[in-house]
């Protein structure tokens, strides 16, 4: 069949592809040239405009994402999930970001925007705290304890790390003494 040609509906076709036990070659080349018909080339500049978009929904709608999901001039590094969406709570995240540019870096509260809201299906940022320092080693640094404090994970690294130093019998007096008050600052 050539471009001019007049072609059967697909539906058509599948069924004489469907009840014939040998179904023709002939028959598979016109499904071949029909499918080929109705694949129209996208308009120009369309492929770039609908991959700018799904580009664009990654990194602000999906859930973050580290080294995809950008918020201002912060790429995600880091993220700890908080909670599910419940009633009365939006799904949410502890996240971290850097600005590659500066070296600094970031951490916040990440929620999900309510799917009944304005803001449905948009992740939103709260509650940010900005390690911009000189040093982009020490900001990253920061930025992760940061998270790992906002996490909630500070207080059982604590309590490993004082039960470790507690069962040796030759730790030395401040060692006990330093375990004993991470005990205390990390269990009120």
């Amino acid at each position: 069949m050539n471009a001019t040609e007049t072609h059967r509906d697909l539906a058509a076709i599948l069924a004489d592809l469907d009840t014939s036990a040998t179904a023709s070659l002939s028959t598979y080349r016109e499904l071949a040239s029909t499918v080929r018909a109705a694949l129209t080339p996208l308009p120009a500049g369309e492929a770039d405009r609908m991959a700018a978009e799904a580009d664009l929904a990654a990194r602000t709608m999906a859930p973050p994402m580290p080294g995809v999901t950008r918020h201002n001039d912060y790429i995600v590094r880091a993220v700890i999930y908080r909670n599910p969406k419940v009633p009365g709570l939006l799904e949410a995240w502890w996240v971290a970001g850097e600005d590659t540019v500066t070296g600094h870096w970031v951490t916040w509260n990440a929620y999900a925007g309510d799917p009944a809201g304005s803001q449905a299906g948009r992740l939103s940022y709260d509650a940010g705290n900005y390690f911009e320092g000189t040093d982009a080693a020490g900001n990253k640094h920061r930025a992760i304890g940061d998270l790992a404090v906002r996490a909630g994970t500070m207080p059982e690294v604590a309590r490993r790390i004082a039960d470790e130093i507690a069962k040796y019998t030759y730790a030395e007096p401040e060692d006990k003494r330093m375990a004993s008050r991470l005990r205390r600052y990390f269990t009120r």
